[in-house]
């Protein structure tokens, strides 16, 4: 299991070649992959840390199908477009580190981090539950 200081350093790495224009969707597809939201959720501390692996997940999962799977349009033959797609990535990945390293998350991104590791908690707890209530029946 990838750490949170482990998973920050990987985004921020990722979110500079963006910046760059040296990165690709692949590279964070590989990241994203190595994250389990279940298991991240028992075991990191931050919020929003959990947050942002969440919306990794979900977005490159997005991106991903609607661009570079299910997509009738190739995304290689449109080069302006796939760079502002980088670009945007990119700036968003390196706002959501800087600003959890910094401490300094705006109002949304908390509240928003809140509400999604509340979620997690309760299927943590029911998944729990479950588990004990089929070790009792054993």
């Amino acid at each position: 299991m990838i750490s949170e200081s482990e998973f920050l350093d990987e985004v921020e790495t990722i979110a500079k070649m963006f910046t760059n224009n040296s990165g690709s969707l692949t590279d964070l597809r590989k990241l994203e992959r190595k994250l389990v939201l279940f298991e991240l959720y028992k075991e990191w501390n931050s919020k929003e840390t959990k947050y942002l692996a969440f919306f990794i997940k979900q977005i490159i999962t997005v991106i991903w199908r609607n661009f570079y799977v299910d997509s009738p349009v190739d995304m290689s033959t449109l080069p302006e477009k796939e760079k502002r797609l980088n670009s945007a990535i990119g700036s968003f990945l390196s706002y959501a580190v800087k600003s959890i390293k910094t401490n300094s998350n705006d109002e949304s991104y908390l509240k928003s981090s809140y509400v999604l590791n509340e979620l997690f908690e309760i299927m943590i707890e029911c998944e729990d539950m479950c588990e004990q209530r089929e070790g009792d029946l054993a």
